[in-house]
């Protein structure tokens, strides 16, 4: 039902494109607009679109099968042909079969790497800390000096031209919130016409930082001087700050620019990593979002600008709570009845990536959902090798079916030049949900006396701890190359690779699966290697790699 209601807007909207102020062919880079591309071609996009709502089909598909698996397995059990302990949470530890698991990240779930970190096996190297350990290191964080002078800085038309590109060609293809043909209207205005201080400058002065910061070393941006205008991009986007918060205070989701500005000033913060400050910015632009919408008519008149806001606010807010325990804004409820961005009017690939990006975030909310929230730690073996094989069908599933243009090749080699980055995203995601769909598998053998504790899915705990090894060697490999540069996803790959590193560690002192882990050492230096350009002193990514270090000394300590 998803994927035909998703289906019949999608095939509407390609039918029928919308038609931008400023954003015609005309605007689009000429590199971009070559005939070879495929996407001049309405037969190819319905073709695309055909696909990528596939996917939502058959995920629905196999949630209904599992439901159903459940429905009968509970007949069994109440008929007394089945024990209760196999049959425990089976399915995704529904009550019913009529409440479908929620593609949401629940409160006080146990994926993070504060949780990880809490675990006996791991508590027992480096001591116990606090739940709120990294967010009180962010709280108390020196932050830059913000929004108290409204100075314009000095705008050279060649140096802004080259600060242009640059947000479009590494910042754009993460999160496509601005039509660019808009965009290239509010700058060329800001250039040809007299000065004013609007959210449309605003908004301009957020892209020139983000091209600055995304084309700046490691080192400038976690300069230790937080004042004036040292970090990348900050000369530009403290006075915009200053203006954005202003027409925020007294907008009430009448105007897209208002979330828009808000959504890139938290990609601004995620290039910084600054977490907090980037999960603020993105909670008020969820907020302004959700008002936006409520003030729609229906879904089909919705602009493609307030889908991608509202998409891009879901993912970001999403990697967010997926490491704190953060209130959340609401716009993970409005998930199922919200259509994914039109691609007709794009005219390159960056809208097939971000809506694979979609799917694959909607599936790691629901292994969060599913397998970390407080309801699912006493799942019994048999019960938890359902659950999992299911999940690891739908990332499968997911794989498979999202267009071989935006198809991630899997491995430990850089992915080809052409979408390299984005390519790259969604393989690291792919492998970060592999990780955790296995990851319970581990924890069990870790924290077990015997492997009679398994019974007769001793080999299968086994086999499915072996996966979530081979998924996290290959999620940390691929790190290291988004991380050769700025990438607005340094924190979130920061802390999962620190959980990831925690896993491992702990399982290859664990008889059973120590000798899958014969390059722990080479991974956990590589980790502690590739997070080091990011770790300003006073952050939680230096934390993270001081305790990293620590435990690796400690491990080699307790093994001798």
């Amino acid at each position: 039902m998803i994927g035909q209601k998703l289906k019949e807007a999608f095939v509407l909207q390609i039918l029928t494109p919308r038609t931008k102020f400023s954003g015609g062919r005309g605007n689009w880079p000429l590199q971009i607009l070559s005939q070879d591309n495929g996407f001049l071609n309405t037969t190819g996009n319905n073709e695309i679109l055909d696909k990528l709502v596939g996917i939502e089909s058959i995920l629905s598909h196999h949630e209904g099968l599992l439901v159903g698996q459940h429905e009968r397995l509970k007949r069994l059990e109440d008929s007394g042909s089945i024990r209760a302990e196999d049959t425990n949470d089976i399915g995704y530890g529904l009550e019913t079969g009529n409440n479908l698991p929620p593609l949401t990240i629940p409160n006080d779930h146990n994926t993070p790497a504060i949780r990880v970190l809490r675990l006996p096996k791991i508590r027992a190297l480096i001591g116990e800390y606090p739940r709120d350990y990294f967010y009180d290191i962010e709280i108390h964080r020196k932050m830059p000096t913000l929004g108290q002078d409204v100075v314009l800085p000095e705008l050279d038309k060649t140096t802004c031209d080259g600060l242009l590109s640059a947000y479009y060609s590494k910042v754009h293809c993460h999160h496509p919130v601005l039509d660019y043909g808009t965009l290239l209207h509010y700058y060329n205005r800001l250039f040809n016409e007299p000065f004013s201080w609007t959210i449309e400058t605003a908004i301009v002065l957020v892209v020139l930082a983000l091209g600055e910061v995304a084309s700046s070393a490691s080192a400038q941006i976690t300069a230790n001087d937080k004042q004036g205008n040292s970090l990348p991009g900050m000369m530009y986007f403290d006075p915009a700050f200053h203006v954005i918060g202003k027409e925020a205070q007294f907008d009430f989701g009448l105007r897209a620019q208002i979330a828009q500005a808000q959504v890139l000033s938290g990609i601004y913060f995620a290039y910084l990593a600054y977490p907090l400050l980037s999960w603020r910015m993105i909670h008020s632009a969820s907020t302004t979002v959700q008002l936006m919408l409520s003030r729609a008519s229906d879904i089909d008149s919705l602009i493609d600008d307030e889908i991608r806001l509202f998409w891009s606010s879901f993912l970001i807010e999403s990697d967010r709570l997926a490491e704190f325990e953060l209130p959340r804004s609401g716009i993970e409820s409005m998930v199922d009845d919200m259509p994914l961005p039109s691609i007709a009017d794009s005219p390159d690939t960056v809208i097939i990536h971000f809506l694979a990006e979609i799917s694959i975030r909607r599936l790691l909310n629901r292994v969060h959902n599913t397998l970390y929230s407080s309801k699912a730690n006493d799942r019994s073996i048999k019960s938890l090798l359902d659950i999992c094989e299911e999940l690891n069908r739908q990332l499968e599933t997911w794989h498979q079916s999202t267009p071989e243009s935006a198809r991630p090749s899997l491995g430990m080699e850089p992915p080809p030049d052409s979408d390299s980055e984005r390519a790259l995203i969604l393989r690291i995601r792919y492998y970060a949900c592999t990780h955790i769909i296995f990851r319970p598998f581990v924890l069990r053998v870790i924290d077990s006396t015997s492997d009679d504790e398994f019974g007769i899915y001793k080999d299968k705990v086994l086999e499915n701890s072996i996966r979530c090894i081979s998924a996290i060697r290959m999620y940390i490999h691929n790190v290291v190359y988004e991380l050769a540069r700025p990438s607005p996803y340094t924190w979130t790959l920061a802390m999962s690779t620190f959980g990831a590193i925690l896993v491992i560690t702990a399982a290859s002192m664990s008889p059973p699966l120590k000798n899958y882990l014969p390059d722990i050492v080479s991974l956990q230096d590589m980790a502690i290697r590739t997070l080091s350009p990011w770790a300003e002193e006073d952050s939680s990514i230096k934390s993270v790699i001081w305790l990293m270090e620590h435990l690796k000394h400690r491990r080699q300590f307790e093994i001798r």
